[in-house]
């Protein structure tokens, strides 16, 4: 600045000499006020300015402008401007209003708007500055801007019609989907009333609903009305119109919503047609018609047909159930027909029962029923068409008589007899026999047809069979039938055609042919003792094998334990010891699960997967252990589906696979896994395969014969000879095949089938938390193994858990139900004496229904049964953190009642 004219003593006086009104409007001015002199120094600051850029007055006053508010890039030009301004009286920002950037104290950059006014005074050159912070007002601009562009787009490409329309009713913008609805475009609904293409019908509904909201009776009008679509078709909508209002509540526009319901307009109409029509059907029947509650039984509409029968009037008998109505002795038999219906076992039945009329006589009655449900499958009411057989059965007792004879053989016959009607197949009488060995009742076996004793896989041939009956005797051969209690009964059957109780029926006479099958069955057991018998050798090789390598581990637990105890005698650290002898319990807990897989005996968790996501998901894992001699190629459909399987367990077939390939391989080769599709190769149904194909040295028809045997191997000195064995167990556990083809010389092709299924694979399980959180519930330990239980017992009291310790399932029922606290967990071993865990949970379960239950075991037994399905499994054998951490997310997990 020191080429600027020095300022003159008036100068610096300048605004001193301000009158007391001038000054009082610098300091209450809204805006941010600053002068300074010709050399560019500060005179006047004012407290907006302090406010706006954080400087106080008399930090600034007397000191350069250039150095508080001018942001650095800005300050050369500054300074050049004030020059040319005193050396020509020029300007080019001066006395008009412009935008530019300042700074304020803590450095932040900022828009502001500028006017700057210059005067001359005797002094020199004075400029005074006002100065409006403008970054609010132009972020709330640009906020506007971007909302009113969202409500736009919203609007045009709302799914629904939406439209803008005048407090007259006049369109001012629609949208698409609007414009859609009705035929038209967009531009030839705009200016258009909305009367125009309203429904005569209608106008008047539209007009009250404006009224009433104009009134302030409604906030947004909503109605259903037509509108003409431009082909002259009616469209039916849901209508929402609300006002938009100013500031000051001045109506500007109404926004309307539109929803096209025709389609259900016209649904709803066919349903009521539909239900005038069945109500007139139903109350002009010649036959009785009675609507009933599935819940109770309760008569809820009868037509005038069934009054008439029944001798009441239709007031009386909607305060009556149908057991009410009907004879006791028919009771029973119309009530099993119904729990029939509700279980699903069929739709429709029939039966003949006996009605009480008013005056107390009875009217025999054929009914047919059908249970109608909602769309949720839940029982609504029962339909009964009832036709009145009173005079036939007047006949039918005649003939009673000549039927006496009969009916003691039947009934004395020591063999199983029934009669069933040839048509519907239902059971007309069954004899004493029939009753003891099959173990219905005759109220039971009159609610079934023939057809409910059979077992699904003989129904075809049964009703193909059906076809030649003649009114002859006929023998049929042995068939299966089933008995009450669930169990097979195998008898032969001979039938004859006879005139039953005015039926055309079936006479059966069975045979029980139990003895008989216990010959054969023994026959077959003398046969197995001698194919087991040549199973032995297999089994010595796999006694030798599991001997072998559990006693290595053995070995290294043992000696490792004596290091271990002799170091912690002497009190040395022995971290190396205790990582060899966990090293060798999980090499052993490896070697049980592989044993487990081969004999199918593992507990699989099985799910959706994508068998394309697996093999791809392991591809790095298997380049790393193949090698880099050997090329891994993938060849996998796209559209071969689904498989349920256990997905630890199918990455273990792939690796197996894959790591057998390349052993087959010393010096290199190429390994190709391929995906497909296949029905009907292997057996019924539509199947998934996997092929794993190397080029390796193959194997010889004597190699193929052993190859899924246990601890068999033909890499001496290496493997333990279990990877073929446990995925052959694997796979046949998961319900599918495998097949090999080799050729000395020519490489080998394994190929697993496994059964498509439908659904979509399952997510991924979430990752378990890096350490197990204490607890405070109480859990109760069933486990007959009394060194785990103390075990187990000793880890949750450590964190903090209440434990109740049973050593067999009655000491753990007898806890359950007598324990005054809440039990929170059960954990139990699968297999337990006398009663199995899944059996001790259920019975846990009714005492404590809201316990959640976690099973554990090292192996799965027959005798055990199946876990729940979605039952939470510990496997044996586990670590502490492994127990703490399992059951922590056990109790975490949601209710799922029983065992889940």
């Amino acid at each position: 600045m020191s080429s600027l004219t020095p300022p003159t003593p008036g100068t610096r006086r300048a605004w001193q000499n301000l009158g007391a009104h001038a000054q009082s409007i610098l300091e209450w001015a809204l805006d941010a006020v600053i002068s300074i002199d010709q050399r560019g120094k500060v005179l006047a600051w004012n407290p907006q300015a302090e406010h706006i850029f954080g400087w106080k007055r008399d930090e600034v006053v007397g000191r350069p402008l250039h150095e508080s508010i001018i942001p650095a890039a800005d300050r050369d030009s500054h300074l050049a401007g004030l020059r040319k301004f005193l050396q020509t009286g020029e300007g080019p920002i001066l006395s008009r209003r412009f935008e530019t950037r300042a700074v304020r104290k803590d450095g932040i950059s900022f828009l502001v708007e500028l006017t700057v006014i210059p005067e001359s005074t005797p002094g020199g050159w004075i400029f005074t500055a006002f100065l409006r912070d403008i970054s609010e007002r132009l972020r709330v601009d640009a906020a506007l801007r971007e909302s009113e562009e969202r409500f736009r787009n919203a609007f045009l490409h709302a799914g629904t019609g939406m439209t803008l329309t005048s407090l007259d009713g006049r369109f001012l913008q629609v949208n698409r989907a609007f414009a859609d609805m009705l035929g038209y475009t967009e531009l030839e609904l705009v200016g258009k009333l909305f009367n125009d293409i309203t429904h005569p019908e209608d106008l008047q509904v539209g007009l009250d609903a404006i009224a009433r909201q104009r009134a302030g009776e409604i906030a947004t009008i909503q109605i259903q009305k037509r509108y003409l679509h431009r082909d002259g078709r009616t469209v039916w909508v849901d209508l929402s119109a609300t006002v938009t209002r100013d500031d000051k509540g001045v109506p500007l526009y109404t926004i309307v919503q539109i929803q096209d319901i025709t389609r259900r307009h016209l649904a709803e109409e066919a349903l009521r047609a539909s239900e005038d029509r069945f109500r007139t059907a139903f109350q002009l029947a010649p036959i009785g018609m009675v609507l009933t509650s599935a819940e109770d039984g309760r008569l809820l509409q009868v037509n005038r047909a069934f009054c008439r029968m029944i001798g009441r009037e239709e007031a009386d008998l909607l305060r009556l159930t149908f057991v009410d109505l009907t004879f006791p002795e028919d009771r029973e038999e119309s009530l099993l027909m119904v729990k029939r219906l509700k279980d699903g076992t069929r739709e429709s039945s029939d039966l003949v029962k006996r009605y009480l009329k008013a005056d107390g006589g009875v009217v025999w009655c054929e009914v047919t029923v059908t249970l109608v449900r909602d769309t949720a499958g839940t029982p609504l009411h029962l339909v009964a068409q009832v036709h009145d057989i009173s005079r036939r059965k007047l006949a039918e007792e005649a003939l009673r008589g000549s039927e006496k004879t009969y009916r003691l053989l039947f009934e004395d016959n020591p063999n199983p007899m029934w009669v069933y009607d040839a048509k519907s197949l239902q059971f007309l009488a069954v004899n004493e026999a029939a009753v003891a060995i099959y173990g219905y009742t005759r109220a039971e076996f009159r609610a079934m047809t023939i057809k409910d004793i059979r077992p699904a896989g003989e129904l075809p041939a049964f009703l193909a069979a059906r076809g030649g009956i003649r009114p002859r005797f006929q023998n049929h051969g042995e068939w299966t039938h089933r008995k009450k209690d669930g169990g097979d009964l195998r008898v032969e059957v001979s039938t004859h055609m006879i005139r039953f109780e005015g039926h055309e029926a079936v006479l059966a006479m069975l045979r029980d042919t139990t003895e008989r099958r216990r010959s054969v069955e023994a026959l077959k057991r003398s046969e197995a003792q001698l194919a087991q018998a040549a199973k032995m050798e297999a089994v010595g090789r796999l006694a030798g094998g599991v001997a072998h390598d559990l006693n290595n581990l053995l070995t290294i637990i043992q000696g490792y334990g004596q290091l271990l105890s002799r170091k912690m005698a002497r009190g040395e650290a022995a971290a190396n010891e205790l990582d060899e002898i966990r090293g060798a319990a999980q090499r052993g807990n490896s070697l049980t699960q592989q044993l487990l897989a081969f004999s199918r005996r593992q507990v699989l968790r099985p799910k959706v997967v994508d068998l394309n996501a697996t093999v791809a998901a392991m591809d790095q894992l298997m380049h790393r252990v193949i090698g880099e001699n050997i090329d891994l190629v993938a060849s996998l459909d796209p559209g071969i589906g689904r498989v349920l399987a256990d997905p630890g367990q199918l990455d273990q077939v792939i690796l197996n696979l894959a790591l057998n390939a390349r052993d087959a391989m010393p010096a290199g080769g190429r390994i190709t896994i391929a995906t497909g599709a296949s029905r009907g190769e292997v057996a019924e149904g539509e199947w998934v395969t996997l092929a794993v194909t190397d080029t390796g040295s193959g194997m010889d028809a004597q190699t193929l014969s052993h190859i899924f045997e246990p601890f068999f191997t033909t890499k001496e000195g290496r493997g333990t000879g279990l990877g073929l064995a446990t995925v052959y167990g694997i796979v046949e556990q998961s319900g599918g095949h495998i097949r090999v083809a080799s050729e000395p010389g020519q490489g080998s092709t394994f190929r697993i089938f496994l059964p498509r299924v439908s659904g979509d694979p399952a997510p991924p399980a979430a990752a378990a938390p890096a350490a197990p959180r204490r607890g405070t519930e109480t859990i109760l330990v069933a486990e007959d193994e009394p060194r785990v239980r103390a075990l187990v017992v000793r880890v949750l009291r450590e964190i903090g858990y209440t434990v109740l310790d049973a050593e067999d399932p009655g000491q753990a029922l007898q806890l359950a139900q007598s324990h005054p606290r809440p039990i929170h967990l059960l954990l139990t071993d699968v297999v337990m004496p006398r009663i199995s865990g899944p059996e001790l949970a259920r019975g846990v379960s009714a005492a404590r229904p809201d316990a959640r239950i976690l099973f554990t075991s090292g192996h799965i037994n027959d005798s055990a049964g199946t876990l729940p399905p979605g039952a939470h499994f510990l496997h044996k054998p586990f670590t502490d953190d492994l127990l703490a951490r399992r059951v922590r997310e056990v109790l975490d997990s949601p209710a799922r009642g029983g065992t889940a």
